[in-house]
């Protein structure tokens, strides 16, 4: 799991949606699961989840039907259930949108991100502006997702991102610091 640390305007969001192929890459080159992103945006938008910073719902469907249609968009036969499941909002599933708190409503998100199984997650702010307790819940639960999968969390705070394996901190678009390992233990404490 990496993560991508820095403040506003540090040019986290902007990295990833370089990665993403939502905008172009300004300089350098990226590759995912061996697809240059600037050469097959298309084809790398089917391998990666991502969970935005920012969300927004069809106020009208529940969270199933919203699930359902995520999957749909990207030709996916999905569990709404397992997903919601695997968020801890199982018994949330004919809730809408405006019924969820800030942090529920960031775990649907989280859940849009696992609704296929992508070659790459990318968690952008996923726990900005949650109390702490709800933070620890929703980072441990990222955190368990390790396995097959890349993982790459976008946060502020180096406390976010205690779980990583590798962090880059970012300031004015290039990467000022790297931590891993023992380093990056000391600091997180």
């Amino acid at each position: 799991m990496y993560g991508l640390l820095g403040p506003n305007g540090a040019g986290k969001t902007s990295t990833l949606e370089m990665l993403e192929g939502m905008n172009d890459i300004d300089g350098g080159s990226a590759i995912i699961d061996g697809l240059d992103v600037g050469q097959n945006s298309y084809e790398v938008k089917k391998i990666i989840g991502v969970q935005l910073q920012a969300n927004e719902y069809f106020d009208r469907l529940n969270l199933i039907e919203l699930l359902t249609l995520f999957g749909k968009l990207y030709s996916q036969e999905i569990d709404p259930i397992k997903l919601l499941q695997a968020v801890t909002l199982a018994d949330k599933a004919n809730a809408k949108p405006e019924e969820l708190s800030g942090g529920q409503k960031q775990r649907i998100g989280i859940a849009r991100a696992l609704y296929h199984k992508s070659s790459v997650l990318v968690f952008d702010e996923a726990t900005s502006a949650l109390d702490t307790e709800t933070e620890t819940e929703i980072m441990s639960e990222i955190s368990n997702l390790k396995g097959d999968q890349t993982i790459i969390v976008i946060a502020h705070r180096l406390s976010t991102l205690k779980h990583c394996d590798r962090i880059l901190e970012l300031s004015k678009g290039s990467i000022v610091n790297t931590y891993q390992g023992i380093e990056m233990q000391k600091l997180v404490k």
